[in-house]
């Protein structure tokens, strides 16, 4: 009996209870079972929101095609922020293309007026936030650092001051 409650044997039990009386132990033996289906679906629900969470994560950055970003040691998780390629061709802002590396150079009209729209839905969007201006830069590793560094003034004279490198893990 369990608090009152008289419990019914099965053959299973039986044949154990006996069991242990033939070998004369005078212990008393219960046998309890274990429900599995309520615990396997507590798991499958952890596992299903541990996928959702990591599948909405912003870690994961697009990368655009035949663009290979340079090895770093370490680096910090990407924030939500505007992406800029430099391709060995084109410039892109957000997978969209806005020109050519040397016409954008020598007439950055295209590039300045898509920061500024950028921007200004930025502003539009967040009334209470002062903007940060963070855009992420995705960089192929043969082009050379002059000209990642004119994109980056026309970054930092357009308020985008703080500008995230995409690198890859691990050293080549």
């Amino acid at each position: 009996m369990i608090q009152n409650v008289p419990l019914k044997p099965t053959l299973f039990t039986k044949r154990l209870l006996a069991q242990k009386h033939r070998q004369g132990r005078t212990k008393r033996v219960i046998v309890a079972g274990l429900m599995l289906t309520s615990m396997v679906d507590m798991f499958s629900l952890l596992v299903i929101f541990l996928l959702q969470s990591f599948s909405n994560s912003p870690e994961v950055m697009a990368l655009s095609n035949g663009i290979v970003l340079p090895a770093a040691v370490s680096a910090s998780a990407p924030i939500d922020a505007p992406l800029l390629t430099i391709t060995e061709k084109e410039i892109l802002v957000d997978h969209q293309a806005v020109g050519e590396i040397q016409a954008v150079l020598e007439k950055p009209e295209s590039l300045v007026k898509k920061l500024v729209d950028m921007k200004t839905t930025w502003e539009t969007t967040h009334k209470d936030q002062t903007f940060k201006g963070d855009v992420h830069l995705q960089a192929d590793q043969k082009l050379s650092s002059s000209l990642v560094s004119q994109v980056i003034g026309i970054l930092n004279s357009q308020g985008y001051g703080t500008v995230h490198l995409a690198v890859v893990n691990g050293a080549r």
